[in-house]
């Protein structure tokens, strides 16, 4: 708990009533209490109060990236990783309450959590996780390859000070689900095969400026991660990098960063690597999960805003 958490539950009523909402209530009670909650109070608010939460809620901003281009790239960055055999899928902007924590390990508090108990997608690859789970569970082969990706809009509550760091943004997200094939072919293979796609995607829609990959493997083997190295070379700077032990508990072996240079900058523009969570969502200990996110904002931030004359010409209706 934060230190402003800590100091209401120091009121015994309040801790007492935390309680019984957390422990005690089931889940239906729970919404239909937080939904008259949100109602009583939502009824006293005047327009005036809504514009004030809107000029000072950061979640509430709108992005000053521009809109077009963040369409557009979207849009192309769904198509080749469509040309690239995965399936698109259109995400619902919610979650299962729990989802991000329960995957990730990463804080409650760091997801934007709705009174209906829901939460606020933030990370495409939590959702589409689900969605290869469930499809998977009509598969007549179970050894056939489950590859979906979307482009999201998500939400994150943690403050950044990082530039190119915002409360929402778009990501590519990428999935591959499938069987164990021994020594982690598939782990391999389709951590190459995002890889892949990614680069293809900076290069088209960035096509300035150098593409890195570091491949690293968090449970200390290096022969896997020295093959991807050596897979990609050819269309990207690729380099065996150090363990990254701060994730080794959300990549436990071989992940990936990309970042693009130029003229001395760096951006880290996806991140990619294997996960257990299909194993835990299949309760199968062969399945396999390969993930990868690409930030849709970041890549519109490297490109040259539009003329600022055509902007004018709009204003002025002509």
């Amino acid at each position: 708990m934060n230190r402003a958490q800590r100091r209401i539950l120091n009121e015994p009523a309040v801790a007492s009533a935390f309680e019984v909402l957390a422990n005690e209530l089931s889940g239906s009670d729970l919404r239909s209490l937080l939904l008259a909650v949100a109602s009583e109070r939502a009824s006293r608010v005047e327009p005036a109060g809504a514009l004030r939460q809107f000029q000072l809620d950061r979640f509430c901003e709108p992005s000053d990236l521009d809109a077009v281009a963040l369409a557009t790239v979207g849009a192309r960055a769904i198509e080749l990783a469509d040309d690239d055999y995965f399936d698109p899928v259109q995400l619902s902007p919610l979650a299962p309450f729990g989802a991000s924590s329960a995957f990730s390990a990463v804080p409650q508090n760091n997801v934007v959590t709705t009174m209906r108990l829901c939460d606020v997608v933030s990370d495409p690859t939590n959702a589409l996780a689900l969605v290869a789970a469930a499809r998977r569970r009509l598969l007549r082969d179970p050894s056939e390859t489950t590859r979906l990706c979307a482009v999201q809009r998500v939400v994150r509550a943690q403050q950044f000070d990082a530039p190119g760091s915002f409360p929402h943004f778009s990501l590519l997200g990428l999935v591959a689900v499938g069987r164990d094939r021994g020594s982690r072919r598939f782990e391999v293979e389709e951590l190459t095969q995002q890889l892949r796609t990614i680069v293809r995607v900076i290069t088209e829609l960035q096509p300035t400026g150098t593409v890195r990959i570091g491949v690293s493997d968090n449970s200390g083997r290096r022969d896997e991660a020295l093959s991807i190295v050596e897979k990609l070379s050819s269309i990207a700077d690729t380099e065996l990098a150090p363990q990254r032990t701060e994730s080794a508990d959300y990549y436990p072996n071989l992940c990936a960063n990309v970042s693009w240079h130029s003229q001395g900058t760096r951006v880290d523009i996806a991140d990619a690597g294997v996960t257990t969570w299909a194993s835990e969502l299949a309760a199968d200990k062969k399945e396999r999960l390969v993930i990868s996110g690409l930030s849709i904002d970041r890549l519109v931030m490297l490109m040259p805003r539009r003329d600022g004359d055509r902007r004018e010409q709009k204003r002025m209706g002509r």
